[in-house]
């Protein structure tokens, strides 16, 4: 998979390569400051839960999906933390979609006899294919430049059915007020982790 591009014109390559995912990017008001620089990317009429495709972000009949990719906080060098963009960011929140399919899906489970599952081009293209079927629609923006929409971890994972999408404002939502990293980081995935748990892929010793 790879970032649709900061042109905010057509795909850029890789993304625009065959047998490439392409994941462009996604805003929402009122995750930054009304006279915020940020709103200058404010392109087109949101959505009613307020979320936006950026001016930036590369489209075109290419673009497989989307994902939050505006004003993420995001860890800066040396060792503090800051406000973040780009269809890079929204690529790595895809990325992190991938990896509880490719775990836990049972069509990426070995095969009887072998103790890990074949590494092709076929796995890549089934593994994509399960993503823009996961992807929960956004009929009120430019398909052109959202794609299949935004996906869903807990769908593509195979332990919620299709259509049981989490609401499209989900990974804006506010987190408590958390101390350290890792509490900040249990809280984003325990939604994923109960699902999960229904399912019987993960118990509760499991639980981060």
């Amino acid at each position: 998979m790879a970032a649709a591009g900061d042109s905010g014109g057509a795909l850029t390559y890789p993304a625009a390569l065959p047998g490439v995912l392409a994941v462009g990017a996604l805003g929402r008001l009122g995750t930054f400051p009304p006279d915020s620089a940020d709103l200058v990317h404010l392109d087109g009429l949101p959505t009613p839960e307020g979320v936006f495709v950026p001016r930036f972000s590369a489209g075109g009949p290419g673009l497989d999906c989307c994902a939050p990719g505006l004003v993420i906080v995001s860890g800066l060098p040396p060792t503090s933390y800051g406000p973040r963009g780009g269809t890079a960011t929204a690529a790595a929140h895809v990325a992190a979609v991938a990896a509880p399919v490719l775990a836990h899906h049972p069509m990426f489970r070995p095969e009887p006899g072998r103790s890990q599952a074949v590494r092709d081009s076929v796995r890549v293209d089934r593994l994509f294919e399960i993503i823009r079927a996961s992807c929960r629609p956004l009929p009120q923006l430019d398909p052109s430049r959202v794609g299949a929409g935004v996906p869903d971890a807990a769908v593509a994972a195979g332990v919620a059915p299709v259509g049981a999408y989490a609401p499209v404002a989900a990974p804006y939502g506010p987190l408590p007020a958390l101390v350290t990293r890792e509490e900040q980081a249990a809280a984003l995935l325990e939604p994923l982790h109960a699902a999960m748990r229904a399912a019987g892929l993960a118990g509760e010793e499991e639980r981060p």
